[in-house]
């Protein structure tokens, strides 16, 4: 049937409604109804109980019927299916084929074909006709996976001897210091990670370690090679913190729950030994007892990560004091106990430097990092119960097959969900910005 079949099922549906009308005499009134919309839709399957779920909107404005919530990856809808729907009792629907554009009569519980998008004609007594094109969606990439893209190769910041960008207050902030020289160190700015502009900065001097400057709480911290705390609240102007011992390591900022007072967790030095501290507001401190050797002290990964109410910092492995690497997770919800969450015995994470661990979706993601012998870290791990264990990730979630693996890169995640790799090294600086995102927070 070709295109004109519309035009001669109209014809006929008014050469009907006329007869009906006729017969009827002058003894009823005829209200010929306008209505040429589709009220409702959904469509069924008995062998794809996906479909069961699948609620379609409407819009009569720019004639569309879809699934908002597209169908989860990997649904195939290879055959016809059951389409339900409902019209105006004096209306009559064809369906157009996208392959052939032939029409056809379809009632409410016929099949439909919904491979390619098809066309429903909606024809009223009144002579009004509406189109509305029926589509299907289905998510075309695995929502688990991890796009990653490179978006810049040649960032002459990331020259620096030592470099580490934050996110803070919805925009890049990056921090250079080239060993040995006696400027301070130099702040940039962006807003996507690509173009930077240098800012004005004070208080930041060269002693300041560049590596370990961290967005905690509503502040930038960052700590000096003697042990002194600076602390900044616009990424540019650093003020020094009073503090009763040095500060051998900051660890983050830990927010408030029904059970816990919110603060800062540091590692302070206390008559020789490196003792963990809490503290709420930089005036009153709390003290525990002297960590354990292994205890990093340095070159760390620090996560927040809530569980069972109560918000927790993270450090995931890091070198000890002595300078030794190591790949044990540790743990706290008050600052002044540290427990051991890793087991030798248990899935682990190799012994590496430079690498990035970062809170993702729920999920603890480590990647980059370069091995004892050398050699560069390519598996991408994760921890799904804050730390405690750890397996390798799906292969879908690794970097690209065009990535140089480094180790002493940024990584840092936007408002947006959006991963930024900045910077690294290998024998040389890496200049490089990659950016990803796991498929499913983009949808």
């Amino acid at each position: 049937m070709n295109l004109r079949t519309g035009f001669y099922i109209f014809c006929s549906v008014i050469m009907i409604f006329v007869m009906v009308s006729c017969l009827d005499g002058d003894e009823t009134e005829t209200i010929i109804p306008i209505d040429a919309q589709i009220s409702s839709f959904y469509v069924s399957h008995d062998s794809i109980t996906a479909l069961d779920s699948v609620v379609f909107s409407i819009d009569h404005f720019k004639g569309l019927i879809y699934n908002h919530d597209s169908l989860r990856y990997g649904v195939a809808v290879n055959e016809k299916v059951i389409a339900g729907f409902a019209t105006s009792a004096y209306a009559v629907v064809d369906i157009t084929h996208a392959e052939d554009g032939d029409s056809t009569i379809i009632s409410s519980g016929d099949s439909l074909d919904l491979r390619t998008p098809a066309k429903l004609r909606v024809y009223a007594y009144s002579g009004v006709t509406k189109t509305y094109e029926v589509r299907l969606n289905i998510h075309q990439v695995d929502p688990d996976s991890i796009r990653y893209w490179q978006i810049a190769n040649d960032e002459s910041i990331l020259n620096a001897d030592e470099v580490k960008v934050v996110y803070f207050s919805q925009k890049f902030y990056a921090f250079t210091k080239n060993n040995g020289s006696p400027e301070p160190v130099k702040v940039f700015s962006s807003t996507d990670a690509v173009n930077w502009l240098q800012e004005a900065s004070s208080g930041l001097s060269a002693d300041i370690n560049v590596n370990e400057i961290r967005n905690s709480g509503q502040g930038l911290y960052a700590v000096t090679t003697d042990g002194r705390l600076y602390r900044s609240v616009d990424a540019t102007t650093w003020q020094a913190v009073t503090t009763p011992y040095p500060v051998e390591a900051f660890f983050g900022y830990m927010a408030q729950s029904p059970t816990q007072e919110a603060g800062y967790a540091l590692l302070v030095v206390k008559e020789g030994q490196n003792i963990p501290t809490f503290t709420a507001d930089f005036s009153t401190w709390s003290y525990g007892t002297e960590v354990s050797p292994d205890f990093p002290v340095n070159d760390y990964s620090s996560v927040n990560y809530n569980k069972m109410m109560l918000d927790r910092i993270t450090v995931i492995g890091g070198k000890n004091a002595a300078g030794s690497s190591q790949n044990a997770v540790w743990s706290t919800s008050n600052g002044t106990y540290w427990a051991k969450l890793t087991d030798k015995k248990i899935g682990l994470f190799p012994v590496m430097e430079g690498y990035n661990a970062f809170n993702y979706n729920g999920v603890i993601y480590l990647l980059n990092g370069r091995m004892e012998d050398g050699s560069y870290n390519r598996v991408t791990y994760i921890s799904k119960d804050g730390g405690t264990t750890w397996q390798p990730a799906e292969r879908k979630t690794y970097l690209p097959d065009d990535y140089t693996e480094r180790y002493g890169a940024s990584l840092v995640v936007d408002k947006d969900h959006y991963q930024y790799i900045i910077g690294g090294r290998r024998d040389e600086p890496l200049k490089e910005v990659w950016k990803g995102i796991l498929n499913k927070l983009s949808f």
